[in-house]
């Protein structure tokens, strides 16, 4: 037994003493490698940083702010819609099927994304046709400034001018540029100014500006070819938006019409009790689902015809 203690204890110490051999010899390798560890985690932290945003966060996050009027985080919005959702099937499983349920949860969830889309479509439709004015107004004062896109831009701004949508994106714009020297950070500010506009002329605009911003170099003469070609498409746009202007706001009209008529309908000669019609259209499966499709359809047919007729300015 005492033998096998004092084996176990020397081969006990020519371990440690092994190890303790090869941390001395390999020490210089082991500090570098656990610095490069350490170097790999900031790399890894830093790019996590400084990553690019995605194409679909960055045009949710344009459709939001160009909807609501203020920056909303895409995270936010998501989250909302699912507390929504999961809100109203709730409700609707006690008197629908499962299958039901999630349809109508689905279709009630999708009307506030239709609107927003209809605002943002609607708000972009109009900002597209300040181009002109602001490409007319930006190069003027970049050529003023001595080629300084960020003083050119903000001359723009401050300058009493007709710019009531474009306005905001642009100082945002401006905000960014000033406020980061990162060129990967400036590009990306370039690119949602880019998504905000949602035109052909914003996305020349915005690689244009980033040209000037990051790179130093002088894009005159790819503004005013900008404003050439927005000087020609005006004439088209001016005789589409006078005929769909009628035909828009005759659907826009005719439904809510329509619905108030088949109420009125029911209350006078039907002699059907407001209270009744209420429960019948509010407090039934199939008064539900109806009223439910209808709202449906007519904002899915709003957003149709915003996305057909009321096309942009632009070339």
């Amino acid at each position: 037994m005492k033998a096998e203690n004092i084996l176990l204890s020397v081969t006990v110490v020519c371990y440690a003493t092994l190890f303790l051999g090869i941390i001395f010899v390999s020490y210089e390798r082991i500090q570098l490698f656990l610095a490069r560890l350490r170097m790999r985690h900031r790399l890894r932290a830093r790019s996590a940083e400084y990553r690019e945003t995605i194409a679909a966060e960055l045009w949710l996050r344009a459709v939001l702010s160009s909807s609501i009027g203020r920056a909303v985080s895409p995270s936010f919005f998501l989250g909302g819609l699912c507390a929504l959702f999961l809100i109203l099937f709730l409700l609707c499983f006690k008197t629908f099927t499962l299958f039901m349920s999630i349809l109508v949860s689905l279709a009630a969830v999708s009307l506030p994304c239709l609107l927003l889309f209809i605002k943002a479509s609607t708000m972009q439709q109009k900002g597209s046709q300040e181009g002109e004015y602001l490409l007319s107004n930006l190069l003027r004062y970049y050529r003023i400034s001595n080629f300084n896109i960020c003083e050119a831009i903000e001359r723009t701004l401050q300058e009493e001018s007709e710019l009531r949508i474009t306005r905001k994106h642009l100082f945002s714009l401006l905000l960014q540029l000033r406020a980061s020297g990162d060129k990967s950070k400036m590009k990306n500010a370039c690119d949602e100014f880019s998504y905000l506009l949602g035109t052909n002329w914003g996305r020349m605009l915005a690689h244009n500006i980033a040209e000037a911003a990051v790179k130093g170099s002088n894009v005159s003469l790819a503004l005013e070819d900008i404003q050439i070609q927005l000087r020609e498409a005006r004439t088209a746009a001016e005789e589409r938006k006078r005929l769909n202007g009628e035909s828009l706001r005759m659907t826009c009209l005719l439904v809510p019409i329509l619905y108030l008529v088949t109420v009125a309908m029911s209350l006078w000669y039907l002699e059907l009790p407001l209270f009744h019609f209420f429960k019948n259209q509010f407090g039934t499966r199939e008064g539900l689902v109806f009223f439910l499709l209808i709202s449906f359809l007519f904002v899915a047919d709003q957003g149709f015809l915003t996305l057909v007729l009321k096309q942009k300015y632009d070339y």
